[in-house]
């Protein structure tokens, strides 16, 4: 913040326009992005998010606890519906002093033949919906994280890719994640 002892001085006037000009363009991206993730997709991901599996036409297909290096747990539940499919994270950070939170999110599709363990460095990046019920998980907490995608984004140029859903593949894509340092 800039105190000027004449407000109405050339550079007062000057900075004044360059933080309202910041703050406008804040605002736009943030109204823009909230435009893009306004989508039925975005819609489902919130209800898994929130508990609210019920309201969808989701059907568990699998289950699978992961832990990873970093004192983080998750339970990955995996559903799929008529013409969609979506995962549900949950996250337990069980780091005795470091917050977790996402970095990336990345959905790829490889072809037959290619390498299916990660790190999936090719392939091709898919469209997703995702939500998160909150932005960072403190330790000892447990946050959700739903991401939800329509089948047509396992269509390849030879056709679809069977049993999408049953899939361990759509899991095993890692989310990048970082701890905070505390």
């Amino acid at each position: 913040m800039n105190v000027f002892i004449e407000p109405e001085s050339r550079e007062a006037l000057q900075t004044q326009l360059k933080e309202t000009r910041q703050r406008e363009r804040l605002l736009e991206e943030a109204a823009y992005r909230h435009y893009r993730e306004d989508t039925a997709d975005h819609a489902l991901a919130k209800l898994l998010v929130t508990g609210d599996i019920k309201q969808t036409s989701f059907i568990e297909r699998k289950k699978k606890i992961v832990r990873s290096e970093d004192g983080a747990a998750m339970v990955v539940r995996i559903y799929g519906g008529k013409t969609k499919a979506a995962v549900l994270f949950t996250v337990t950070n069980r780091h005795p002093s470091k917050p977790w939170s996402l970095v990336e999110a990345r959905l790829r599709t490889t072809r037959p033949g290619e390498d299916q363990r990660p790190p999936f460095l090719f392939g091709e990046a898919r469209p997703f919906a995702l939500r998160a019920d909150r932005d960072e998980i403190a330790p000892g907490e447990t946050g959700n994280i739903a991401v939800v995608v329509d089948k047509s984004a396992f269509v390849t140029e030879r056709g679809s890719m069977r049993n999408t859903t049953r899939s361990t593949n759509f899991v095993d894509t890692p989310l990048r994640h970082h701890s905070l340092p505390g």
